[in-house]
């Protein structure tokens, strides 16, 4: 009944209803100072003057922008608008809610005894406490010390989990965690640190040597240590900084630092709104932070930048402009961005509910992208845009084989060579093998 209630509900609900409810929710009423609306001006909603009569007497008449037809050329227009450098969100206008997975499971348990459908995920709001991914392992986060960046790229078995940890309680315990404070150090106290982290002379001489040269330092991962009564919290330098703790806030910054971390120049959430799979991203990530004592909440592999929520940023480069329509726009940036990073940053345990709008898919009283638009028009836009994407980014993508599930209509593949394939190139069959 609360399925059919919330279908029915949606479709009756507005601009104000929507996408605007949940930011007001995530951020708190005066959302809208970070916020702009931005309208095609063909949009039969505010030529008609449905939009100022939806907004008026509220903080949000003021927010509009009236921008370009088509969702593709829109996110251009807001590039080309915005200053270089900028970091801007888009989110499209019928969102429901946004929404996060439920880290622990005694909460879960709680809200399904309740009745509650959607009993993993809670949308975001300005109200509650962030939900921290590691909340419920007795575990904490810190920032791995550049000290342990350079020893795991000179010795790469101090990567091994045990050793991580032991080698960070080392560095801490001495108080050498800076590379320029390591090579100030006298000959006595390097002799003590290599003592104590156990490294043969061979190895020794090797990280003396690489100080002595330029080294390119992998990125600093995020580490686990035992719980002090600030579980997981990955925000807590930007919640200082700011004075909030608004998880909206708190992601939209982290996703800035970690673009300009990885060098990458877009950012995304999970695909999915189902609860269960939000769920389970997260319970992978808890996971993987306890055995490998490395926490990391996004996926950095090629997977689709949902259009429904995404964030880039600006560069008013040309290469990044989507050309092939709105209909598999979405797909169409996530392939650009792909070709030119090689990474893609997606916080996986976060989604949007657009329950009743089906993404890429043609409903005739939908608007957006089936505004103005036939069942067959979009179709056919879709096959053009398909095809012209696999002759452009093939070694990216391919069709589906038969019975194979694809929500976007393609099948990704990083274009990288597995192991066994590379092998298998690189030893050919000897000639007086039988056929």
């Amino acid at each position: 009944l609360e399925k059919v209630e919330k279908k029915l509900n949606l479709s009756e609900k507005g601009l104000r209803e929507l996408t605007l409810a949940a930011l007001e929710l995530a951020l708190g009423p005066e959302a809208y100072k970070r916020c702009l609306i931005f309208v095609s001006h063909t949009d039969e909603a505010w030529t008609s003057g449905k939009y100022d009569a939806a907004l008026s007497g509220t903080h949000w008449a003021d927010r509009v922008v009236v921008g370009i037809r088509g969702a593709h050329l829109q996110v251009r227009f807001m590039e080309e608008a915005a200053p270089k450098g900028s970091h801007i969100v888009v989110m499209d206008d019928n969102i429901q809610s946004l929404m996060v997975e439920i880290p622990e499971d005694s909460v879960v348990a709680e809200r399904k005894a309740a009745g509650v459908v959607n009993c993993c995920t809670q949308p975001l709001t300005h109200e509650a406490s962030c939900f921290n991914p590691l909340a419920g392992t007795g575990l904490s986060t810190m920032d791995e010390p550049e000290l342990m960046c350079f020893l795991r790229t000179v010795c790469p078995e101090l990567q091994k989990r045990k050793n991580t940890r032991k080698v960070v309680e080392i560095l801490l315990k001495m108080q050498v965690t800076s590379l320029k404070k390591f090579k100030c150090l006298p000959k006595q106290r390097i002799d003590a640190l290599f003592e104590a982290l156990r490294l043969s002379a061979k190895k020794q001489k090797k990280c003396l040597d690489a100080t002595r040269c330029k080294t390119k330092l992998p990125i600093p991962r995020v580490l686990t240590k035992p719980s002090e009564g600030c579980e997981g919290e990955l925000q807590l330098q930007e919640s200082k900084k700011h004075g909030t703790k608004v998880e909206l806030f708190q992601l939209i910054c982290r996703a800035g630092r970690e673009m300009q971390k990885h060098g990458v120049h877009v950012w995304g959430v999970n695909p999915s709104k189902n609860h269960f799979f939000l769920k389970g991203r997260g319970d992978s990530i808890r996971k993987m932070a306890e055995s490998n004592g490395v926490v990391q909440d996004y996926s950095s592999g090629l997977g689709l930048v949902f259009g429904a929520w995404f964030g880039f940023r600006v560069r008013h480069s040309p290469r990044f402009y989507t050309r092939q329509g709105q209909i598999k726009d979405d797909v169409e940036r996530t392939l650009r961005y792909w070709h030119a990073d090689k990474k893609l940053l997606r916080f996986v345990r976060y989604g949007a509910d657009k329950n009743g709008f089906r993404p890429g898919q043609f409903k005739s009283n939908k608007g957006g992208i089936s505004s103005n638009s036939s069942q067959q028009d979009h179709s056919t836009e879709a096959e053009t845009a398909i095809r012209s994407l696999i002759q452009e980014f093939g070694q990216y993508v391919r069709l589906p084989k038969k019975n194979e599930k694809s929500s976007c209509g393609l099948i990704w593949s990083d274009g990288r060579i597995s192991k066994r394939r590379k092998k298998s190139l690189v030893h050919p069959p000897s000639k007086r093998c039988r056929l």
